[in-house]
């Protein structure tokens, strides 16, 4: 039975069900059957049945670029480390429906630092570095080759580079990099998958990473794959993906309401820790207006339905001058019997050098309106 056991836990990604696939469907599937059979603390809940880790997966065949969304705690690391050990194994399901590869590939992981590459997307893959640990991640101990190359960050148990076993009979291969490595280390090769979890900052380090990324693959007709939870808020690559209405990029969105493995009380012990400002970001993949809010109430609470200014409101125009950081300007007015300021209208852009352009904006459609 130990035995059983070990085999088991190394094939872990054969027994991998994304969101979507027929045994997740509630109420008729295998697997939800059998999670619904677990004690109440551990069973599935009633769910959205919204396919999203399905859906990820098979817009592969179209989207070079491909982009989860979600709150965290929902699945979207294990989504794109089973994905990864597809594609570097070549063991493609019945059920896959996305972007195959039929050589061995290389594959490029990212992560913001040495310890979350470790503790997250490593894990994922590996399992660990011991002996006992390695091959209980997605990828099946039988075809790891060899054993990983370490690397010297200060931070101990750090992989840098592993190779696996493609069904072809060729040799896939894995780096394992990091933001704070800076742009320049994401120089070089043509990978076939980029895997990113979470975002590098929008910083002079960092902020050309996804770009550098995204030329890796024109060589090799590869993918980007980003999952994250949007705590930096609207960025550069939110912005990015959510404005592009070409068929080359796809986001898929999730929140608390579209896993079934949390429950009610596994809901409240996450809430109690997470600061007001936080709680859309991480239910439900909404990206965090800034850290540390100045106003800190949820805002679907402060959010009204657009109506028709009185003629009577006080009005103001804020502006704050920009280049490298966007030019901004907010619109706001004021209810004073009530006391109450309405923000109704605002504007951003960036690295624009023509004064003209933010004026036109700033002064329609009342150029009476003072700054």
């Amino acid at each position: 039975l130990e035995q059983y056991r070990q085999r088991v836990a190394q094939r872990k990604l054969y027994n991998y069900r994304p969101y979507g696939h027929p045994d997740t469907l509630c109420p008729d599937g295998e697997l939800w059957k059998r999670m619904n059979a677990l004690p109440e603390a551990d069973r599935w809940v009633e769910w959205s049945n919204k396919p999203w880790q399905l859906d990820f997966h098979n817009g592969g065949a179209q989207y070079k670029e491909r982009m989860a969304k979600t709150g965290n705690r929902e699945g979207k690391t294990l989504c794109a480390a089973a994905e990864v050990a597809i594609h570097m194994t070549g063991d493609y399901p019945d059920w896959w429906e996305g972007r195959r590869f039929e050589e061995p590939v290389l594959v490029w992981t990212g992560s913001p630092t040495n310890e979350t590459s470790r503790d997250i997307v490593q894990k994922e893959l590996l399992g660990g570095t011991s002996a006992a640990e390695l091959g209980t991640g997605f990828i099946p101990k039988e075809r790891i080759v060899g054993r990983p190359r370490m690397r010297q960050a200060g931070v101990s148990d750090v992989v840098d580079k592993f190779n696996v076993k493609h069904i072809s009979g060729g040799v896939s291969n894995c780096n394992m990099k990091t933001y704070e490595q800076g742009w320049r280390k994401w120089q070089g090769t043509a990978p076939h998958v980029i895997r990113m979890d979470e975002e590098p900052e929008d910083n002079e380090a960092q902020g050309k990473i996804y770009s550098e990324a995204r030329t890796r693959i024109i060589t090799s007709n590869g993918i980007i794959m980003v999952t994250f939870t949007p705590l930096l808020g609207n960025t550069e690559l939110v912005i990015r993906y959510t404005d592009d209405d070409s068929d080359k990029k796809m986001v898929v969105e999730a929140t608390w309401g579209d896993v079934p493995h949390l429950n009610d009380v596994k809901k409240a012990d996450a809430l109690a820790g997470y600061q007001p400002w936080e709680i859309l970001s991480r239910t439900a993949g909404v990206p965090m207006m800034g850290e540390g809010k100045i106003f800190t109430t949820p805002e679907e609470e402060i959010i009204c339905d657009p109506f028709e200014i009185p003629s009577y409101y006080t009005r103001l125009n804020g502006i704050d001058f920009g280049l490298d950081h966007p030019f901004a300007c907010v619109k706001i007015a004021i209810d004073r019997d009530n006391d109450i300021i309405y923000a109704y209208s605002d504007y951003r852009k960036k690295g624009e050098l023509n004064m003209a352009v933010h004026a036109v904006k700033i002064k329609e459609p009342h150029p009476w309106i003072p700054v």
